[in-house]
């Protein structure tokens, strides 16, 4: 069962260090009281939160009635005041083990700061703070040109995001308008808008921001994609024009800092490399969004091969 968005793989790798015999030990670590893995998503009215009790081995559970937990989890809105008691459930996890999850209902807002609090029957609490992030502004987003290769062929254009080392997952926004037909009727006038993922494609630019690339003449397959999926019996498809396209990013709190590529993930699971957490091990962090959008050239619908 998928529990976490694929972007804490590298949070639950840090799990496995911070869990290892010779630097979790209660003895030496008596001010250390749980592991926590999570994060909030403002996009999300739901939020989940794994609890690892701090011992002297790994947790591993592979009876589910063996399992047990010391542990309340409470979060709080530390601009308003507002808190939640989480849900505890015991679930399976992909590879088989189970594991204590945390889970709360609410809407997450921006720019506040939210405090989690993991505390055990005996008093002794470990803690971690957010701010989710929020970025001001319309025009974030630096467009390069848009390039055609010499045989047409591919289409793409290079987009700079300064400022940002460490973006979230990316995704690409066509928003199109569309003409279907069918003999006798009346044509039907489509606008609607598709959203092609990248990930977390691209590379930091050195310290000044994070470069990537659009594909638009691959994308437009989602676009096309998006149409023939509205198509009733006997419908066909007229035109397809292309009005705009924009980025749709998710920020990262600025105490979360992702790798820039899989090769960095040993180093980022070292204890200590990431970590927000007070009395114990892990990170808790935040997520935002942005958004940006703009108008194009009637000459890209051209690669709309219908």
């Amino acid at each position: 069962m998928k529990i976490l968005s694929p972007i804490l793989t590298a949070c639950l790798l840090l799990a496995v260090v911070a869990c290892d015999d010779a630097f979790i030990d209660p003895f030496d670590n008596d001010d250390r009281f749980f592991s926590i893995y999570g994060f909030l998503d403002v996009l999300a009215p739901e939020h989940a939160v794994r609890v690892i009790a701090v011992a002297r081995t790994p947790e591993r559970i592979e009876d589910p009635t063996e399992a047990f937990i010391d542990a309340s989890v409470t979060s709080t809105d530390l601009s308003t005041g507002l808190s939640h008691l989480w849900t505890h459930s015991l679930e399976q996890l992909d590879d088989g083990l189970y594991a204590h999850l945390f889970r709360a209902t609410f809407l997450v807002q921006p720019q506040h700061t939210y405090r989690l609090r993991v505390r055990r029957s005996d008093g002794a609490t470990t803690t971690a703070e957010t701010t989710v992030p929020l970025l001001r502004g319309t025009t974030l987003f630096e467009r390069h040109p848009i390039n055609v290769a010499p045989d047409s062929s591919v289409v793409t254009q290079d987009i700079f995001i300064p400022g940002i080392s460490s973006p979230g997952d990316l995704e690409v926004i066509y928003r199109y308008q569309a003409v279907l037909v069918r003999p006798f009727f009346a044509d039907v006038f489509l606008r609607s808008h598709v959203a092609v993922p990248y990930g977390r494609a691209g590379e930091q630019a050195g310290n000044d921001g994070w470069q990537f690339t659009i594909t638009i003449s691959d994308d437009q397959a989602f676009v096309l994609d998006d149409v023939r999926s509205m198509l009733r019996t006997e419908q066909t498809i007229q035109s397809v024009l292309l009005t705009s396209m924009g980025i749709q990013m998710k920020v990262l709190d600025d105490k979360w800092t992702l790798p820039a590529s899989a090769a960095d993930l040993e180093d980022f699971a070292q204890p200590g490399t990431l970590s927000n957490v007070e009395n114990g091990y892990g990170f808790w962090g935040s997520i935002g969004l942005y958004v940006e959008e703009w108008a194009v050239s009637p000459q890209l619908s051209q690669w709309l091969r219908y």
